[in-house]
C-alpha cells in the first residue's frame, strides 16, 4: 500500500499532518463559528416562534375585544330602544293626561256656563213674574170693570202669580 500511495504521489506524513490540521480546523470552526451560528439561528427561530405565538394571541385578543365591542353595542342599542320606547310611553301617558285635563276643564267651563244660564233664566223668570204681576193686576182691573184695587185683587194677583210659578216650574222641569 505504501507503493500504491507513492505511485499516486501521496505522502502519508503529509496526509497525516493534513488530517490533524483538518481536525483542528474542524474543532475551531465548530467551536467558534458553527456553534455560535447554530445557536444564533436557534435563538432567532425561538424569537420568530415566540413572535408568531404572540401574534396569534394578539389576534385572539383582538377577536375577543371585537366580540365584546359588538355585545356592548348590542346592549347599548337595546337599551336605547328601551329608553325610546319608555319615552314614547311616557309621552302617550302625558298626552292622555293633558287631553283628560282639557276635557275636565271644558266640562267645568260648560257646567259653569250652564249654571250661569240657569241663574240668568231664574233671574229673567223673577223679572217676568214681577212684570206679570202688574200686567195681571191691570188685566184684572179691566175685567172687573175698573173697580178699586183692594184686598180681593191682591189675593187674585197672588194666586195668579203662584199659578205662573207652577207653570214655569213644570215647563222648566221638562
Amino acid at each position: 500500500m505504501k507503493e500504491l500511495l507513492e505511485n499516486f504521489g501521496v505522502n502519508w506524513k503529509l496526509l497525516l499532518a493534513q488530517v490533524v490540521n483538518f481536525g483542528i480546523l474542524f474543532y475551531v470552526l465548530k467551536r467558534f463559528a458553527y456553534g455560535p451560528i447554530v445557536n444564533m439561528l436557534e435563538e432567532r427561530q425561538k424569537r420568530i416562534k415566540k413572535g408568531l405565538q404572540e401574534a396569534a394571541e394578539s389576534e385572539q385578543k383582538l377577536r375577543e375585544a371585537e366580540e365584546k365591542e359588538r355585545l356592548i353595542l348590542e346592549k347599548a342599542n337595546l337599551k336605547a330602544l328601551t329608553l325610546v320606547s319608555e319615552a314614547a310611553d311616557v309621552a302617550h301617558k302625558k298626552e292622555a293626561e293633558i287631553i283628560e285635563t282639557g276635557y275636565h276643564k271644558a266640562e267645568s267651563i260648560i257646567k259653569g256656563a250652564e249654571r250661569k244660564i240657569e241663574e240668568e233664566k231664574l233671574t229673567m223668570q223673577d223679572e217676568i213674574h214681577k212684570n206679570a204681576g202688574s200686567l195681571v193686576q191691570s188685566a184684572v182691573a179691566k175685567v172687573l170693570g175698573k173697580m178699586e184695587v183692594g184686598e180681593r185683587d191682591k189675593v187674585l194677583i197672588e194666586e195668579a202669580l203662584s199659578e205662573l210659578k207652577n207653570i214655569a216650574k213644570n215647563s222648566h222641569a221638562l
